[in-house]
């Protein structure tokens, strides 16, 4: 059945996001998708479009993108049947005539004619729509719209409507036998400056899709027409580099570092003929780059406070990374001549030893144990300088060399031969500076990202045929093991990378591999080492990163079916330590448990405290974990650790002041999400309710909520009644008892039809 064109228009305009979809959806849609559309539609579009793309949810701008996916392949479609009804001979030409330039009128004249003339409106509504996406890319305009038309220029583009654009690069819809009767060249001069304006745009995916954007422009160019753009293009890097320089911000040194790889994508001699020389080659880009980080990196070993004030070196690291990221890189160094091979190879290696360079450059300001607060001494005199620009500096620095040396492990030929770029000893020896960085960086941010180069290094040498390669995991494990000694009297930050060390070497085998089970034995092995423990400055406590690394196994989502056989162990561990008396132990075997418990639950469910319905059927079953219930009873025994928390007199209610009773939250989130088996049912349920007259609110709120959802709807009502029969002498335990009954009535409320139902049935009975 067809809707009329005003209902559609109206569903468009609609408050609710489905019925606005959902008219999207029924004016393109058709079942056959040659049939042209109505001029109805076509104006609702019009109407309505703007709106659709500046929509605030991410969901609801990806569902209209579909939307207009398939809106350029219907119209695609449609005027492709046309011209082949109209004419075999225009249908069949390899060369398309341009849009008519009436199409591209505006006024009652134009509305007249798309209104007599059918063939031309799927044209002219094409030619607003272009006009209106390049609005859209205006510096004033959203974020929402900026992004939504720039992601709707790639379908127009990969849609075939510019002839220019390669086969290859069009949508698989769009490589079809319907292609378009008339063409269009999107790009222009003005379309180019925009984008290369939101190329330094403050968000990241914007900048991305802006370059994307751009590439298929420019490849779409005549020759002659893509020349003259490309040499405008030195003069914008010019701009942006003096920015990038000035400000020092990351995304404006990610627009530059993004432009030089188009630009060494494109690299031609119209460059040099406007005396760029630089760019008229991809190795003369690559050495001016190359150079360009020298003389950084010399300005930082010999002044870092200049460097900091205006060398920041993170824009030049990411250029490199994006061009060597591009997936021809290294398949066109190895099919060059041989002259140009050397070439290659001697600025592989400049740039590999600039990231070794950085290294020296800033370590002593990322390893200091409290590196937010660390100045230099060369540089305490310098007034312009504070530790965040000195910090930022030198990890945006070490993130971005990083960033590099990872897609160098991943794709860089390893070998002795003269098309080898890696030698065994130095892949080596560039794994050994990831893993010395994981273990003397204390910025979490920076470690964060070498976790991952060295994850790369690791699953490089499992991957390899080179013995060399194929050793070193062995060796990196072990010395991870003597870190953990080494490290035993530095346990601040979660134990810095030395878990993601371990996490690293164990992912990279499949499964687990071998080394788990093993890995698992020693860890668990070092937390059975009765801990000594003085005071936090002179106390060795291996056993706190031997924890936080078994924790890092069970949250490593690559780890995930090797360690699902290892939860109970881990609870058990957990359990035992939790009673520990030093807190440093405690503290992580607190985070392991939590862990282990959103393992089973779901991060949602376990940290979920809200008067909502538990959730029906549990995730786990307490039979795969037949410890657990003991271990949870343990935990809330009133005469075992909590029994200090429940006599404390001070009047402090923060829910983390427990001395030393922290294992009471978890047992509680994971009691609310699951009923405990019968055989522990009453045991559990009265340690619980003693919990009602704990000196912390917030306890004793968590202790209600989870005696409610222990029980039955049918035995709610009995229960509340006898909780009501007897009043509690302390305040806390009267506060927590109404509370209790609070929860009561609003789960009898919620489930009332339940309620009813087992009541007639129990009459029934009797």
């Amino acid at each position: 059945m067809l809707l009329p064109d005003s209902i559609v228009g109206a569903w468009m305009s609609h408050e609710a996001p489905e019925v606005r979809l959902a008219g999207m959806f029924l004016s393109i849609y058709s079942v056959s998708v040659t049939k042209p559309l109505t001029i109805g539609v076509l104006k609702a579009l019009q109407r309505n479009l703007i709106h659709l793309h500046a929509d605030t949810d991410a969901y609801f701008r990806r569902e209209v993108l579909g939307n207009t996916q398939r809106l350029f392949d219907r119209l695609r479609a449609c005027t492709a049947t046309a011209a082949r009804a109209k004419s075999k001979a225009v249908a069949s030409s390899q060369t398309r005539m341009p849009i008519p330039t009436s199409c591209w009128e505006t006024g009652g004249a134009l509305r007249e004619r798309m209104r007599k003339n059918q063939d031309l409106r799927p044209l002219i509504f094409v030619a607003w729509y272009l006009r209106f996406l390049e609005g859209e890319l205006r510096p004033t305009a959203s974020y929402q719209r900026r992004i939504t038309a720039l992601r709707a220029f790639t379908i127009v583009l990969r849609s075939g409507l510019d002839p220019g654009v390669p086969h290859c690069e069009l949508s698989k819809s769009a490589q079809g036998q319907l292609n378009w009767a008339l063409g269009v060249q999107i790009a222009s001069p003005r379309l180019v400056r925009v984008l290369l304006d939101l190329i330094l745009d403050a968000f990241d995916d914007v900048r991305e899709t802006a370059v994307s954007v751009l590439q298929l422009c420019l490849i779409a160019l005549p020759q002659g027409q893509r020349g003259e753009i490309l040499t405008t293009i030195p003069g914008f890097l010019k701009r942006a580099e003096s920015m990038m320089l000035l400000t020092g911000r990351a995304d404006q040194a990610d627009g530059v570092a993004r432009t030089y790889s188009m630009i060494f994508a494109l690299a031609n001699s119209n460059f040099e003929r406007n005396g760029c020389a630089h760019f008229s080659s991809k190795v003369r880009m690559f050495e001016h780059l190359k150079l360009q980080l020298l003389e950084t990196l010399e300005l930082a070993h010999s002044n870092l406070s200049d460097a900091v004030n205006g060398r920041p070196v993170h824009g030049t690291f990411a250029a490199l990374a994006y061009i060597i990221d591009q997936p021809d890189f290294y398949s066109d160094l190895l099919s060059a001549p041989q002259e140009a091979a050397e070439q290659w190879h001697q600025l592989h290696n400049e740039t590999v030893a600039s990231i070794e360079s950085l290294w020296s450059c800033v370590h002593h300001v990322l390893c200091a144990d409290a590196p937010e607060g660390h100045v230099p001494d060369e540089m305490e005199d310098e007034a312009s300088l504070d530790t965040k620009e000195i910090l930022s500096y030198s990890w945006r620095g070490l993130k971005e060399a990083s960033n590099l040396l990872r897609i160098i492990a991943i794709k860089a030929p390893i070998g002795y031969s003269d098309r080898d770029y890696l030698t065994p000893e130095i892949f080596e020896r560039l794994g050994y500076l990831c893993f010395t960085q994981l273990l003397e960086l204390r910025h979490r941010g920076a470690f964060s990202t070498v976790s991952q180069t060295f994850a790369a290094f690791c699953r490089r040498c499992v991957t390899s045929k080179i013995a060399k390669l194929q050793a070193l995991p062995e060796v990196w494990y072990q010395e991870t093991l003597r870190s953990i000694q080494d490290k035993a009297n530095a346990i601040t930050r979660r134990s810095a990378g030395i878990p993601a060390l371990m996490a690293a070497l164990l992912a990279a085998e499949a499964h687990g591999g071998m080394l788990f089970p093993r890995a698992m034995k020693d860890l668990v092995a070092e937390t059975l080492v009765e801990a000594q423990s003085v005071n936090i400055e002179e106390s060795r406590l291996p056993q706190v990163h031997a924890i936080n690394c078994i924790k890092e196994i069970f949250t490593t989502s690559k780890l995930s079916v090797a360690s699902e056989a290892y939860i109970g162990q881990g609870l058990e561990l957990a359990a035992r330590t939790l009673n520990s008396d030093i807190w440093p132990i405690r503290n992580c075997s607190l985070m392991l448990f939590k862990a282990l418990i959103e393992r089973l639950l779901g991060s949602d469910e376990a940290q979920d405290w809200k008067e909502r319905e538990r959730a029906k059927t549990s995730r786990f079953s307490y039979d795969s974990f037949p410890s657990l219930p003991k271990m949870l009873s343990d935990l809330l025994d009133p005469n075992g650790p909590l029994k200090n928390s429940m006599e404390t007199t001070t009047d402090s209610s923060s829910p983390f002041d427990l001395h030393g009773a922290e294992g009471v939250f978890p047992a509680l989130q994971i009691l609310r999400q699951a009923r405990p088996p019968q055989s522990h049912l009453h045991t559990i349920q009265t340690a619980v309710q003693s919990l009602l007259a704990s000196p912390h609110w917030h306890l004793r709120d968590m202790a209600a909520r989870t005696d409610v959802s222990m029980r039955t709807t049918s035995q709610l009502h009995s229960a509340a009644c006898y909780k009501l029969s007897t009043v509690p002498t302390s305040t806390n335990e009267q506060h927590g008892v109404l509370l209790t009954i609070k929860y009561m009535c609003i789960r009898l409320l919620r489930d009332s039809r339940e309620y009813c139902k087992s009541i007639i049935q129990l009459a029934e009975f009797t």
